[in-house]
């Protein structure tokens, strides 16, 4: 993801907030972190500016404020919680080697493996490979919960997890990042890569706006950085 702006969504605009992070992840409950322009540094939102924490964290997902996980800085691709089972204020180890990991609000919870594309759900607490119907795996995700999964191939094809069926099933886009809500509220950058597009449950519309990355937790929660 490249450097930007922090930009959240209200009264139908995206307004900028003074900080510079290369990623930005939000959950369903307005919870929100972000990477630094360090690339290793998380900071977490108080409600009015973004907040260092002491860590070092390459990647981040958030569910919720009790559902936050991330990934440590190369070589080590080691996946980390925050909050429970253990206490809040400190990212806690966990045995499972990823390169992303994805975290839906009600703690469903999807990684990418250190092959770059082969993707893993917890399950039974741990990390399991899930790909059915899938070829070529996926290279990013996005999770809002258990019945709203989604996925992304290297050429932009869009995938969704049916969880009736236990597959994945192909949607008709094209796009280079996704983020899905609590409520199912899904947005995307295209293949431009600057471009959002919204889910409308049929299809994905265009957005009139100006942005490189997107976080959704919720409709009332949707944050991008702006280029």
């Amino acid at each position: 993801m490249s450097d930007g702006r922090p930009a959240q969504w209200r009264n139908g605009g995206f307004q900028p907030v003074n900080a510079g992070l290369t990623q930005i992840a939000v959950g369903h409950d307005g919870e929100t972190w972000g990477i630094g322009d360090d690339n290793v540094t998380p900071y977490r939102w108080d409600g009015a500016a973004f907040e260092r924490v002491n860590a070092g964290i390459s990647k981040i997902a958030v569910g919720a404020a009790a559902y936050v996980w991330g990934i440590h800085s190369l070589p080590d691709r080691l996946a980390f919680y925050w909050g429970p089972p253990g206490p809040e204020g400190a990212f806690h180890e966990v045995n499972a080697a990823l390169t992303k990991v994805f975290v839906g609000y009600d703690g469903e919870a999807w990684g990418i493996g250190t092959d770059g594309v082969t993707p893993y759900r917890v399950i039974g607490g741990n990390f399991q490979e899930t790909d059915a119907g899938l070829t070529g795996g996926l290279t990013y995700m996005a999770v809002g919960s258990i019945n709203d999964v989604w996925g992304l191939q290297q050429n932009g094809a869009v995938w969704r997890w049916n969880g009736q069926i236990q597959r994945f099933v192909a949607v008709n886009a094209g796009l280079s990042n996704i983020s899905v809500g609590s409520d199912g509220d899904a947005w995307g950058i295209g293949m431009d890569n600057v471009t959002p597009y919204h889910w409308d449950g049929a299809a994905f519309q265009k957005v009139n706006a100006g942005l490189s990355v997107i976080s959704v937790g919720s409709k009332d929660a949707v944050w991008g950085l702006q280029l």
